[in-house]
């Protein structure tokens, strides 16, 4: 009720000198290592009752660890006293969903949908979210009782992600994927090649990157100091994003 505005991304309602407390989780993971049949490239590949069931009991357990994890961290004492004391009322978290157009893809695929993404696979999502978040109430609870701490006011979020999906492999929040396929290109510094041949680490991943077989080129306009480096990414799911390719 306190709060007036948002963080910077705007994926959480926060009060004045309230941080925000996030922590990602990936369903589409826990789905797609309870897929029966054929490899997914290859399509075919089934969702059974008791698969499903699985899975969702793996992302409910997952969810318990990221609301430990950002219970635990919301435990730490802060340095400006505003801050300290919005948190100790608050406890405000958000375990937050990536991957979803993913998952949701991929649900709808195996369940006979199509893969379109707009069949029985938003229902799957619709009681994983309606369980998770149950559970994550719950756990909450227990939680709050062992630390001896309020229970918290707001559990959930859907940031839109970044790095962390990407380290993931997965799709952003809620974001639909651009294509299948695509180049992600990266502007990074050149570094320092030293006088005795040594190279600092900046130069040094370039060169390894390079070795590896990746595109490097100047960046145009700033040529000295900065090198772009093209990097190809796979979707995965083949239901997932439009055919063909984009670079960005």
């Amino acid at each position: 009720a306190e709060a007036l505005g948002g963080n910077p991304c705007l994926e959480q309602t926060l009060e004045s000198y309230e941080l925000c407390c996030l922590v990602e989780c990936f369903p589409d993971k826990h789905l797609r290592g309870h897929l029966e049949g054929q490899e997914e490239d290859k399509g075919g590949a089934r969702l059974t009752a008791e698969g499903e069931a699985a899975a969702r009991e793996a992302f409910e357990r997952t969810l318990r660890s990221a609301l430990l994890y950002a219970k635990s961290v919301s435990l730490g004492p802060l340095h400006w006293a505003p801050s300290n004391r919005v948190t100790l009322r608050n406890r405000r978290l958000g375990v937050s969903l990536s991957g979803i157009q993913q998952f949701v893809a991929r649900a709808d695929g195996a369940l006979g949908g199509g893969g379109g993404g707009h069949g029985p696979g938003l229902e799957v999502l619709r009681q994983w979210c309606e369980s998770g978040y149950a559970e994550l109430r719950r756990f909450d609870h227990e939680l709050s009782e062992r630390f001896a701490v309020p229970p918290s006011i707001k559990l959930t979020s859907v940031k839109p992600s970044g790095t962390v999906s990407l380290l993931a492999g997965a799709t952003p929040g809620l974001h639909w994927p651009e294509a299948r396929y695509y180049i992600r290109r990266i502007r990074m510094p050149r570094g320092v090649a030293y006088a005795d041949g040594s190279l600092d680490d900046a130069a040094l991943l370039l060169r390894r990157l390079a070795e590896a077989g990746y595109p490097v080129e100047l960046a145009v306009g700033d040529e000295e100091k900065t090198a772009v480096v093209s990097v190809p990414v796979a979707i995965g799911n083949p239901a997932a994003g439009a055919e063909g390719g984009a670079e960005g």
